[in-house]
């Protein structure tokens, strides 16, 4: 599936990733991960090859698929194990998953792969409409529970929604039926080699937006986002502490957060899987419900993809939030779907016009004025799913309809806020009370530098008039507060020191100095500095807001050392390169391996390596403490210019010349420009250098311009209408004749101009002309006498034809203006009889109607003789 921004590889299965390698040159962006291109297949432990496979894929930038720096993004699949699945477990079976690295459904795999359930099913359905595309897989749990699964991406949008529908089709209930959507994010593997991501838990329920969110961002490029989030009021997003995907964990248990190898909140930055779980529930037979959540990846469009997954209605295939507007002529009937809401009971009021007042479907008859439906959803557990209100408007004719707002907005203490936003087809009006007659059309950005709550209201106006004011609430929340307790600020070197955090946070991540602490999350843990550090503390609070503190330990110091080549320096082969040891109170040196070196125990050393190679430098003070650096060395590969093979081009076309990407060019003709257009037959120069200065060249020559085609149709002809010539025009590669033909034989039949365009053997393209001009003739050979007397030779009168026509009508008169014979037959003639009976010798009128070549009617008379 392909949008602008997004490309999605869906596989037979309902997962994320491509069973087979995506086609080349239509416009895909697989990324084969470093180090691995084949997957496992765990039914006959096989590897079989996937050099570009595709998952999900995103131009996070908006800027063009080949834009920016790395280009695009995403979750590329596959390197080497499960990536992204789904698994679905009830009380009544055991657990089944669908996962990409399986290509397909299998069922009674061991336990460890966390497949020991039933599942059937496969794609059914694709469609793109528009800009919207969807892809359908329909399958079978345990025989008896029905799953339909509809994948969802608009083209305008960075992220798209999954909706799942679950159907109960037979006669007992299925009990405690929940559903796990997860992921191992390897968002920036392709361009940094790091499997490692930022993994954190923004949302969470309960909170006043309703949201639920996990996200992986790269550890190099943050850039590189993939988030799986949800409105729906029964999921709980998490992250692994370690692996990627859950494995042999009751999903029930995942779910209610008993099970330790899961994180509910905050964030850490390993190589580990992220999810949503759903609790679906108890289905009675016969029942069905759906759940949605959106892969999102780029953060700016969240707000849209919540919307996505929220409940709202489906009319004629278009999502309609609640507050919208279906207009219909009077007396339409508007079928309309409650979807993203299938968990709940559904009530709509008033009864007027409407096909029932339950459930997720209706079919409401378009009143003469506007009928404003609520819907009220009932049956949600508490605590963490609410009962909906929704409204829809069926008109004739459009109404005024409130603006669609985001409400509560939360921002943390002094935190960067953007303006209030609020959409709709008019102007948006926004006002600082309820009553306050003067608005203004500049969206307000909140205050947040003082904790509390305050209230903007939006209007929408449209030549109908303007809508009533709709609140949006903007939360400021404050940060945690952070306090070290510790027994010192002061340690000797390879010392450990104890740290607590007391705090009134819910998670503490160590962003500085982390590397020598025991562990990079929690308010417990043990320092190892090996140099003067500070430590930084960051506490996640409510709404994830967050608060850092700084904790420096002191650390009596090893002596100083710094390379002048550290840590690594790029060179171009046979070149050497200074290496200085600077370290004020060292004594001695000491250099590893001395392989390229001119000294291995001076401050100094001039290496000269024919192969890539890493130093350690040791150097210890007058008190025997020591202190060691790397510094590698690479030779840089020759960059290699690639002007192709010498060739020739047409004349008045051109070439454009490019030998690669670089760092500096220079040309024959003096140009610097990475690359120029050749015109003419000559020999091309270029003269390459990367960023480390190495150089190469490399020649094309365009050894001759070739002659355009011209001249090859014959000259103009005359021919009478109807009448087709047909030419044949050989010696080219290539045609395109101007009635559509493409082929070196043509066949002309109609009266006018026709151009003919060739590209012959070497490519050159030439266009010639031929025009066919109108004779004039007459259709038909009209002889003037005939002689019907029994001796074989001139027995019958009939007109000859010599042209295409119809509605063809002969007709023969007496000199007494009486038909003697007449017919629509062209190959009928008279033989001079009448019912059997001679006609006497004479003059004899004859007349023909016909609609000739152009369909347009015609007449022909004239006289001929009948000799005895």
């Amino acid at each position: 599936m392909q949008g602008n921004f997004i490309q999605i590889g869906v596989a037979p299965n309902g997962a994320f990733g491509t069973p087979q390698n995506v086609p080349v040159g239509q416009g895909y962006f697989p990324r084969p991960t470093p180090g691995s291109s084949t997957l496992n297949n765990p039914i006959n432990n096989t590897r079989t090859s996937r050099p570009s496979s595709l998952g999900f894929v995103a131009d996070y930038g908006k800027d063009g698929w080949l834009a920016g720096n790395p280009a695009y993004f995403g979750d590329y699949f596959m390197p080497g194990s499960v990536q992204e699945g789904w698994s679905i477990q009830s009380g009544n079976f055991n657990r089944a998953n669908a996962y990409s690295y399986n290509y397909s459904l299998q069922t009674n795999l061991p336990a460890v792969n966390g497949y020991d359930g039933s599942l059937t099913g496969n794609l059914i359905s694709f469609n793109s409409t528009g800009n919207l595309s969807t892809s359908v897989w329909e399958g079978l749990y345990n025989n008896n529970l029905n799953i339909k699964q509809t994948v969802t991406l608009n083209a305008t949008k960075s992220y798209f929604v999954v909706n799942v529908e679950f159907f109960n089709n037979t006669t007992n209930p299925i009990n405690d039926i929940y559903y796990l959507r997860t992921v191992d994010a390897d968002c920036d593997v392709q361009f940094s080699s790091n499997y490692r991501t930022i993994n954190k838990i923004p949302f969470s329920l309960p909170n006043a937006g309703g949201k639920s969110l996990v996200t992986s961002t790269g550890l190099s490029y943050t850039n590189a986002y993939v988030g799986l989030g949800t409105k729906d009021c029964k999921a709980v997003p998490f992250y692994l502490n370690t692996g990627l995907f859950p494995v042999g964990s009751e999903l029930k248990d995942i779910y209610n957060k008993i099970n330790s190898i899961y994180r509910y909140a905050d964030s850490n930055n390993l190589d580990v899987g992220i999810g949503l779980i759903f609790e679906i529930g108890t289905l009675a037979p016969g029942e069905k419900t759906t759940i949605a959540y959106a892969y999102v990846l780029n953060e700016n469009d969240l707000d849209d993809a919540f919307a996505a997954t929220q409940p709202g209605f489906r009319y004629d295939g278009n999502f309609y939030p609640s507050g919208s507007v279906i207009v219909k002529p009077v007396g339409t009937p508007v079928d309309i779907e409650i979807v993203n809401g299938g968990a709940l009971s559904w009530a709509w009021s008033p009864p007027t016009n409407l096909s029932t007042t339950i459930g997720t479907n209706v079919t409401a008859t378009v009143d003469v004025g506007p009928t404003t439906y609520s819907v009220t959803g009932s049956g949600a557990s508490t605590g963490r799913c609410t009962n909906p209100k929704l409204e829809i408007i069926v008109s004739p004719t459009p109404v005024i309809v409130k603006p669609t707002v985001v409400s509560p907005i939360e921002y943390c203490l002094n935190q960067v806020a953007s303006p209030l936003q609020a959409s709709g087809s008019g102007t948006i009006t926004w006002y600082n009370s309820l009553t306050n007659p003067t608005g203004t059309t500049t969206p307000p950005t909140p205050n947040t530098f003082n904790i509390g709550s305050s209230t903007w209201y939006a209007t929408l106006t449209t030549a109908l008039g303007e809508s009533v004011r709709v609140p949006i609430v903007v939360n400021i929340i404050p940060p945690p507060t952070i306090n070290f307790i510790t027994t010192t600020n002061a340690i000797c070197l390879n010392d450990t020191l104890i740290i607590n955090v007391n705090t009134n946070g819910f998670r503490t991540v160590w962003i500085a100095g982390a590397s020598s602490l025991s562990r990079d999350t929690g308010k417990f843990v043990i320092a190892q500095p090996y140099v003067n550090t500070t430590y930084t503390a960051e506490v996640t609070g409510y709404a994830g807001c967050k608060a850092t503190n700084n904790l420096s330990i002191t650390v009596y110091p090893l002596p100083v050392l710094n390379l002048t080549a550290n840590p690594n320096t790029t060179i171009c082969p046979k070149d050497s390169v200074f290496i200085n040891a600077i370290s004020p109170t060292a004594i001695a040196y000491n250099w590893t391996p001395s392989t390229g070196l001119n000294a291995t125990t001076t401050s100094t050393v001039i290496s000269k390596p024919l192969t890539n190679i890493s130093y350690e430098a040791v150097v210890t003070d007058a008190r025997g403490c020591k202190n060691k650096a790397n510094s590698s060395i690479t030779i840089s590969n020759l960059p290699k210019p690639k002007l192709g093979n010498d060739t020739s081009i047409c004349i008045g076309d051109s070439l454009q010349l490019s030998p690669g990407m670089y760092d500096n060019y220079l040309w024959q003709n003096g140009s610097t420009l990475s690359s120029i257009t050749a015109k003419n037959a000559s020999t091309y120069i270029v003269r390459v250098s990367n960023s480390f200065g190495c150089i190469d060249f490399d020649t094309l020559n365009i050894v001759r311009l070739n002659a355009l085609p011209q001249n090859f149709l014959p000259n103009d002809t005359v021919i009478c209408k109807g009448i087709p010539l047909t030419y044949t025009i050989n010696g080219f590669k290539s045609y395109n004749w101007s009635n559509g033909s493409n082929t070196a034989k043509s066949t002309l039949r109609n009266i006018g101009k026709y151009y003919l365009n060739v590209v012959d053997a070497n490519g050159c393209r030439g266009v010639d002309s031929i025009s066919l001009i109108n004779r004039g003739c007459v259709p038909f050979q009209v002889p003037n006498a005939f002689t019907p007397n029994g001796d074989g030779k001139n027995e019958t009168f009939k007109p000859l034809l010599t042209q295409q026509l119809s509605n063809y009508l002969f007709r023969i008169f007496n000199r007494y203006g009486q038909i003697v014979f007449e017919t629509q037959d062209v190959l009928k003639g008279w033989n001079g009889t009448v019912l059997g009976r001679k006609q006497p010798a004479g003059t004899f009128v004859y007349q023909i109607k016909f609609n000739d070549f152009d369909n347009a009617p015609q007449l022909l008379e004239g006289s001929f003789l009948l000799i005895r």
